[in-house]
């Protein structure tokens, strides 16, 4: 029996057939290397997705697991503990990969690095109808970042974001990842924190400027849906982060990773979610209050005054300075204004 060489963990729940197809081929096509897809059923109700399911498990390269519904954490953590390749990549059952550069470029650099650990790629973002949302044309660039808070600076010189808080667009071996698991108990940045638990003790991480994946933007994703207690939630993801910080001594980066926090997690999310969601009843004077009241949260705006100006891009610095003056609708708008006209479309 052949070693499976890599393990696609997809945490499936009531996902459209059309979607889970167009997923699993594109892991299905691999014809370069040895590999597993693991398909965790997190409770599925969807007969369309149950049946499709079903067609998948009398194929020797696909594992199909059903639990109780638990939630993508518990489902990721499933396919962990059963995955025996020897590299491992998530893939969401509504986004699917890029079989070409996976075969071309993915396996070249493990092979190339096979000492390291732990390989950043980029993706792409489209919408419900597959159509591109921002079609990036990178460069095969790769760099091999000292520590993955660095990975931030290393691709702000080109364009480039890897420390995205997603585990998707990554591999790892399935020996740093070791007894690592997601944290069940946070409703959301589960990943990001899983990201820091596994790469905070590497000294180094190869990171390719290849977009290998194709995510999926819809509206009723989880980063999506009106969440009024999403400060809650977040605030729990970042004091968990913060404790990572401390272990590893690594108080002075906190400035590389707070605009993450702040502008993209803190104000991307709580103020689309919450407070300037379509779902908020508040009219929009009163949002625009409360979005004021969140900004000068004592905590946040501490973060938001430190952050060094010097090292983001001069978008990044408008967005910054309309945040720290109060014009706060106006920073939202700049920094989500491509994302909306594509979110209402459907499949």
């Amino acid at each position: 029996m052949n070693t499976v060489l890599f393990s696609f963990i997809v945490p499936v729940y009531n996902t459209s057939a059309r979607y889970l197809k167009e997923s699993v081929q594109s892991m299905a096509k691999i014809k370069a290397c040895t590999y597993e897809i693991i398909l965790v059923d997190d409770g599925s109700t969807s007969d369309e997705t149950l049946d499709a399911l079903a067609s998948y498990e009398k194929n020797s390269c696909i594992k199909v697991i059903h639990k109780e519904n638990g939630g993508v954490s518990t489902a990721r953590n499933t396919g962990l503990d059963i995955a025996t390749g020897k590299y491992i990549a998530f893939v969401d059952s509504d986004d699917y990969i890029d079989t070409e550069v996976f075969e071309n470029i993915c396996l070249r650099l493990i092979k190339e690095y096979p000492n390291e650990s732990v390989f950043l790629f980029t993706n792409y973002d489209v919408n419900n109808t597959g159509k591109f949302i921002k079609k990036c044309v990178y460069k095969e660039t790769v760099v091999k970042s000292s520590h993955i808070l660095n990975t931030y600076k290393d691709g702000a010189k080109i364009g480039v974001n890897w420390i995205r808080e997603s585990v998707w667009a990554k591999i790892f071996t399935k020996e740093v990842i070791g007894k690592n698991r997601f944290a069940v108990e946070m409703k959301y940045g589960e990943d990001n924190l899983f990201i820091l638990n596994v790469t905070l003790g590497l000294n180094s991480i190869i990171c390719c400027a290849a977009p290998i994946y194709f995510y999926r933007w819809n509206d009723i994703s989880a980063t999506n849906c009106y969440n009024p207690t999403i400060i809650q939630d977040r605030m729990e993801n970042i004091l968990a982060i913060e404790k990572l910080y401390k272990k590893y001594h690594l108080d002075d980066a906190c400035i590389d990773f707070c605009y993450d926090v702040i502008s993209r997690t803190y104000l991307h999310l709580i103020l689309r979610q919450w407070v300037f969601h379509k779902k908020n009843p508040a009219n929009f004077k009163k949002k625009c209050i409360l979005a004021y009241d969140i900004l000068n949260n004592s905590y946040f705006k501490k973060k938001l005054n430190g952050i060094d100006m010097s090292r983001l891009r001069k978008k990044d610095k408008v967005i910054i300075w309309m945040l720290r003056n109060n014009l706060i609708y106006f920073g939202f708008r700049l920094f989500i204004l491509k994302k909306p006209k594509f979110l209402n479309k459907k499949g």
